[in-house]
């Protein structure tokens, strides 16, 4: 299996191939006072074979505050996806993976959520800022 990218966003609806996001690329945040509810959204764009898509896939996630701190393990298990039909054998089809984030802010700067999936890393940065 493939990531292929990752997008943030405010919310998101529908599922598997075909998703309507909303705020596509947030990446900053302005609470009036901490701590603050921060709530966002990632969409996975995966890609793979048949055999890709049929075993359950680790993914690794982990939401990392200012300083690089730890701030939670976020990881899940993805499948098996059911591969959908017309494709033929050793074709690839794309796979759209959404994830609800949400955490309790408590202190301004720079975050990030790390993403693993098959030994692949994608990163996502965004800041929570004062008023």
């Amino acid at each position: 299996m493939k990531l292929d990218w990752v997008l943030s966003c405010r919310a998101f609806s529908g599922r598997g191939a075909e998703l309507d996001l909303e705020g596509v690329g947030v990446d900053t945040f302005w609470p009036g006072s901490l701590p603050a509810p921060i709530e966002f959204a990632v969409v996975l764009g995966l890609r793979g074979s048949r055999d890709d898509f049929a075993d359950p896939v680790s993914v690794e996630a982990y939401l990392l505050g200012p300083k690089m701190a730890s701030l939670g393990d976020l990881g899940f298990e993805l499948g098996p996806i059911e591969f959908p039909g017309g494709y033929l054998p050793g074709w690839e089809f794309s796979y759209l993976h959404p994830l609800a984030i949400s955490f309790d802010a408590n202190e301004f700067g720079q975050y990030s959520l790390e993403l693993y999936v098959s030994d692949q890393r994608a990163t996502v940065f965004f800041e929570v800022r004062e008023p």
